[in-house]
C-alpha cells in the first residue's frame, strides 16, 4: 500500500480483489498506546527502516505485541500471533534490530520467521548520507518474527 499524503492525514486506503483485502491506516503515536487505546490488533505489521535499536520506545512496544495475550485476556479476545517484518538500511543496523527485539521478547513466546538477511526487494540506489561512509539502501536488508502469547515474566529496566 503506497503511503500518501491522504493516508499520513489518518484517512484509509483500501485495496481489494477477488483473493484479498488489505485496510492501511497511518497515525501519529507510539504504537503501543494507540493499540492500548483502539484495542485494534493488525494482522501483519511491516517497520520500514525502523531503526529498533535506536529507539527505547520500540522496547516497549514490542514487549506489548508479544505479549498481546497478557492484554487481550483481560477483554477474554483472543488473538493469533502478529508476524512482523522490520528492514534496515544495513545488515549491521539489522542484526541490532535483532538483538533489540530478542532482548525485548526473553520470556514470550516468539519465533523468529526469518533471521537478518539481505532483502531481495530493497533498493538498490545508495542513499546520500553526510555522516557516514557507509552504503546506505532503503530497506536493503529484512527479518521477520511471530509475535504473541503470554509471557512469562517481565523485562528488568535497564538505567
Amino acid at each position: 500500500v503506497p503511503v500518501t499524503p491522504e493516508t499520513s492525514s489518518g484517512k484509509v486506503t483500501s485495496l481489494s480483489s477477488t483473493l484479498q483485502v488489505a485496510t492501511a491506516t497511518c497515525h501519529s503515536a507510539v504504537y503501543h498506546e494507540f493499540l492500548e487505546e483502539t484495542r485494534k490488533y493488525p494482522d501483519l505489521l511491516v517497520a520500514y527502516n525502523a531503526g529498533i535499536w535506536g529507539y527505547q520506545e520500540w522496547e516497549t512496544t514490542i514487549r506489548y505485541l508479544a505479549g498481546q495475550q497478557d492484554h487481550h485476556q483481560q477483554h477474554q479476545q483472543p488473538k493469533s500471533p502478529i508476524p512482523f517484518v522490520i528492514t534496515a538500511y544495513t545488515l549491521s543496523e539489522c542484526q541490532e534490530d535483532y538483538q533489540v527485539i530478542s532482548q525485548a521478547t526473553a520470556g514470550c513466546p516468539t519465533k523468529v520467521l526469518w533471521s537478518p538477511e539481505a532483502n531481495p526487494f530493497g533498493s538498490k540506489i545508495v542513499r546520500q548520507t553526510r555522516s557516514s561512509t557507509h552504503e546506505y539502501r532503503e530497506n536493503a536488508c529484512w527479518q521477520a518474527w511471530l509475535l504473541g502469547g503470554t509471557c512469562e515474566t517481565t523485562p528488568k529496566e535497564q538505567p
